[in-house]
């Protein structure tokens, strides 16, 4: 049998690199769902330099009529390594999971198909997540708290409350990758908000995956950092796509992930650094958008300002 060419109703896409220490936990989580329909799951990874390749060449054989690897003798980054795996998903549904976290309840993507088929004006539903610290830095706690049941692309401009593990997404809904979307970051969230204008979201109260922060993972702590400017240009760049039609919310939502940078500087004892980028940002708020700039001091940053040396 030719997989690529077999009709499945729901595909899985999986993305990985150097992630041999979490990746069959990944796959078999997904590959243990129960389901009344066909399901595939692509795997693609991005020519890995650790034992991932080896694990998924077995669970391949372990695994045929299921599981479609790919494999990059190249590293091409995270954004055409995710490209490669959708290019190979057929199915009516498409559900994400990252190689390093799992999903828990072998009844989630029955539960998520079942409401998808219920409500044809859902283009996006999602269920909570455990997060789970790596470190044991933090106590796990669920990712999801006070969630409206329904939502829309409103919610999502302002705010990312959708975990990529948790995603279950209508495929007529996903828009075509606009050129910008090579340097997004995070790489799902244009995906959601994209799909969104195509119907509501809905979420189902119900821990059914668990999301792992690691220091391999992107959205580490000094992963936050780096990504910093990536995230700002990506908001920017879904304010524009969107033809400035929610731009008051995409305007709040900018400025308080750049005083969000001022606080990690803060936190980290750059001061000097954190004044000069405190300067640059009264420039930028106090004088054009005032009643903002009072709502974002509500963050603490004048005190700490004032005291620390």
């Amino acid at each position: 049998m030719n997989f690529n060419k077999r009709n499945v109703a729901v595909s899985i896409c999986m993305i990985t690199y150097n992630q041999g220490k979490f990746i069959e936990q990944a796959i078999r989580s997904v590959l243990c769902q129960k389901t009344n329909f066909d399901f595939q799951l692509v795997v693609a990874d991005d020519c890995s330099i650790d034992n991932t390749k080896d694990i998924l060449n077995s669970l391949k054989f372990e695994f045929p009529d299921n599981l479609i690897v790919k494999l990059s003798h190249v590293n091409n980054g995270v954004h055409k390594n995710f490209a490669s795996a959708l290019n190979q998903c057929n199915g009516e549904y498409i559900a994400l999971c990252d190689g390093d976290d799992y999903w828990t309840d072998p009844n989630k993507l029955q539960t998520q198909f079942d409401l998808m088929e219920a409500n044809p004006d859902c283009a996006i539903c999602f269920h909570n997540m455990e997060v789970q610290y790596e470190s044991n830095e933090k106590p796990s706690h669920k990712s999801n708290r006070n969630q409206k049941e329904v939502t829309d692309i409103t919610h999502l401009c302002a705010e990312n409350y959708i975990y990529t593990a948790s995603s279950f997404l209508r495929r007529i809904a996903m828009p075509a990758h606009p050129a910008w979307f090579a340097s997004a970051m995070p790489l799902d969230y244009p995906i959601f908000v994209l799909a969104a204008r195509n119907g509501n979201i809905r979420y189902i109260d119900k821990t059914m995956g668990v999301y792992r922060i690691h220091g391999g993972g992107i959205w580490n702590p000094s992963g936050r950092k780096r990504h910093y400017f990536k995230v700002y240009r990506t908001l920017k760049n879904l304010d524009a796509e969107l033809k400035y039609k929610y731009t008051d919310i995409f305007r709040k939502r900018i400025a308080r992930h750049e005083f969000d940078f001022l606080q990690q500087l803060l936190k980290e004892g750059r001061f000097g650094r954190a004044r000069r980028y405190h300067a640059l940002l009264l420039r930028k708020y106090l004088n054009s958008a005032p009643r903002l700039y009072r709502y974002l001091l509500s963050y603490g940053l004048r005190s700490h300002l004032q005291l620390q040396p």
